[in-house]
């Protein structure tokens, strides 16, 4: 079964400030210094995230057996619209249903960001995050 978490803590792979400016006094190109000023402004934003989708493994070795997936379709986990995938195969599941799942891998995206959202939030762009 899956057990979500309250909150993700993804501390250990966030850059702060002090280390930003480590790496700025390292850096050559203005390509590099762009970036790390995008990873800046990333580190200030909200670090909160909701569990979007599963990958689940049946099979007794990963090299055979089946994958399916489980999918919230809906914007977030509060308006959430679960569905299970397996080949061709769509059915809409619960959330129930899919917190017994035992994934392989789980897929978490930004809180707020819905999945129609995804392409425009590549941070391609110079829009400040409210």
């Amino acid at each position: 079964a899956v057990e979500i978490p309250p909150i993700l803590s993804l501390s250990n792979f966030v850059v702060g400030k002090e280390q930003l400016k480590q790496l700025r006094s390292n850096l050559t190109s203005d390509a590099d210094k762009e970036l790390l000023s995008k990873a800046q402004k990333a580190a200030t934003s909200s670090l909160r995230y909701e569990l979007y989708g599963l990958c689940v493994h049946h099979g007794s070795t990963l090299s055979s057996g089946h994958y399916i997936a489980y999918v919230n379709a809906g914007p977030s986990l509060e308006k959430e619209d679960w569905y299970y995938i397996s080949d061709s195969s769509v059915s809409q599941v619960t959330r129930e249903k899919v917190l017994k799942a035992a994934p392989y891998i789980a897929f978490y995206r930004k809180e707020g960001l819905s999945t129609g959202d995804a392409e425009s939030d590549s941070g391609d762009d110079d829009r400040s995050e409210e």
